[in-house]
Formats: C-alpha cells, structure tokens, sequence
C-alpha cells in the first residue's frame, strides 16, 4: 500500500495540536494528502480543526491547495472555516484556484467560499485562476458571479494577469472587456521596475486578472476573460493596459487577439509610453511588427519627449533600431 506524507509524520505529532518548525500541527500535514480516515482519527483525538501555521493557513487551506477533498469534506463537517484568511488574507478558494483543482473548487464553493473575497493586496481568486491560466476554473468562476474586472491594490484586473501567462490557451475577450487597465511606476528611472511588476516583490500578488493572462500569453483564458467583460484598455495604478503588459513580453498572438478586442494600440501609461515604447525598449521585433501593422504611432512621444526610437537606442539594439528606421521613425 502506497504511503502518504501523513504515513511520516513523527508520532509525537501524531494525535496532538503540537507544531513543527513552520507552525504546522500534525492535521495540517495530513490533510494534504493523507485519507479521510487519517483526518478524522486526529480530530476524534483533539486537533483543532481550525489551527493555524506560523503563516495563518488553516488545514481547509493546505486541503484546498492539494486538491484533497476527501480530507474537505471531513474538515468542514468538523467545522471549519470555509472562508478563513492566512496572515497575507487568503482563502482557501484562493489556493485552490491557483493550482485549478475543479473539483475543489467546486466543493468550496457549495460550501460558501466567497467567490470575491480579497487578499491582503487586493487579489480575488480570478486573478489566481488567470494568473494560473486554468481556462475551467475561470469559466467556473465567472459563471459564479466573480468581478471579471476586481483591481487589485496595484489597479491589475484579472486581464492584466492572464496577459502575463505563458502557454497560449484564452478566453476572455468576447464579451466587451475594456483593455485599459495600468500598472504602478512613473519615471523612466523605475522602468525596469515596472516590466518585472512591483507585484513580483511582493509574490506577484497586485495584479489584475487580464494583466496577469495578458503577461503569461494564455489564449485560451484571454478569449475567456475577454468574453465575459473584462476591461481590455483597463489601466493599472503605474496606467499599463495588458497592450502594454503583451508588447514588454512579445506575446505575439496575445497582442492580436487584445487588438483584435478594441485594445488602445497608442493608449499612455503614467510615464506617457504607449505599447510600442515597451515593445522597442525590450526588443521584440515580432510585437513591433504587429502593433505598428495596427497604426501604432511609431514616433510617439513619452511624457519626457522620447519617441520608441530612443528608447531603442537607450538599450542599444541596434536590429531594433534599423527596424524602426525603416517604417518612418525619426
């Protein structure tokens, strides 16, 4: 027979409220993977159903990031709470959306998870699945009523996250989303800052769910996202759209499809860039290509008077330069 984590826990923890090195009691351990049978012997025996680690997650929320809902359904029985928040603010539909467990997520929900509840940051469990990129859990979830445009702290929507995911699969245009929303800095001097996201410091919690989608180039949730109204010029607090987020990173197809949606191919951040201004700075020769094919202004000017050309030659790829030479920079 197959052991589980549950089969090494030490014995001294085995039937006690008694912590390891990170805060974690014995039921904590268990639930992750360990039975139902396993779950309920530790609570017969006096666990608390709702302890806490060090860092204020809840057995519901290690059951909920693992995906056991076997070991869901006897923690709730028990009374735990389904809507608990860890020291950072999130629930255990926050895990469970990140790591797209359906089945998990559809049991917390008919528990009564709060389908927009709100980190310490501002994120809903939408930014969690777009930033995922779990077309399933984003449709799940949209279908249930979450904010397809909720701003984190940072201004990012749900659009901004799926922007910034990686493997092509979208679905959130279709439905009028406003593809505006913008990031955090406002000097040249912070720019590097806002291309790698204030958001990464911080456990890349402060984004939208479209920045984040845009940024990973999911398709397949973009086209999800998109479809049910999610902002596409939507801006965050430092004014970038997921034009802005796609264009930093090159994501070809996530550009067409944003632009495809009514996307602002000029729209300005705080620093008064427009998409092209990322897409030269960072040398992405094929987002250059689509965004200049869709009008964008090849000698826009920043709010310090750069064009795209500039900022090219700031980073000194000269490729990038010949290229915008050749379709009328100056």
């Amino acid at each position: 027979m197959k052991k589980t984590l549950f089969d090494f826990v030490p014995t001294q923890y085995s039937t006690s409220n008694k912590e390891d090195q990170y805060g974690r009691t014995s039921l904590q351990v268990a639930v992750r993977n360990g039975t139902a049978k396993k779950v309920k012997e530790l609570l017969v025996n006096g666990d608390d159903v709702n302890t806490r680690d060090k860092e204020g997650r809840t057995p519901l929320h290690e059951a909920a990031y693992w995906g056991n809902t076997e070991a869901l359904q006897v923690l709730l029985a028990d009374g735990a709470e389904v809507n608990a928040k860890s020291s950072v603010g999130r629930t255990p539909l926050h895990g469970a959306a990140r790591n797209g467990n359906a089945e998990t997520i559809r049991f917390l929900f008919a528990n009564g998870a709060e389908v927009n509840a709100k980190s310490s940051v501002g994120n809903t469990p939408l930014h969690e699945a777009a930033r995922n990129g779990n077309a399933e859990t984003i449709r799940f979830l949209l279908a249930n009523r979450a904010n397809v445009n909720a701003r984190d702290d940072d201004g990012n929507t749900p659009l901004h996250e799926a922007v910034r995911k990686g493997d092509m699969e979208t679905i959130l245009l279709a439905n009028s989303g406003e593809v505006s929303t913008r990031s955090k800095e406002s000097r040249m001097s912070l720019y590097e800052a806002t291309y790698w996201g204030e958001g990464r410091a911080r456990g890349r919690e402060s984004r939208t769910p479209l920045h984040e989608t845009t940024h990973r180039s999911n398709t397949e949730a973009l086209q999800v996202l998109l479809a049910d109204g999610a902002e596409v010029n939507g801006k965050n607090n430092v004014g970038n759209t997921p034009l802005h987020e796609a264009a930093c990173w090159g994501k070809a197809e996530a550009l067409q499809m944003l632009l495809a949606n009514r996307a602002d191919v000029n729209a300005r951040s705080k620093l008064g860039d427009t998409p092209l201004h990322r897409a030269a700075y960072w040398g992405k020769t094929e987002a250059l290509q689509v965004l200049l094919a869709n009008r964008a202004d090849v000698n826009a000017r920043d709010a310090d008077g750069d064009t795209p050309l500039q900022w090219a030659m700031r980073k000194g790829d000269t490729k990038v330069v010949q290229f915008l030479v050749a379709n009328g920079a100056k």
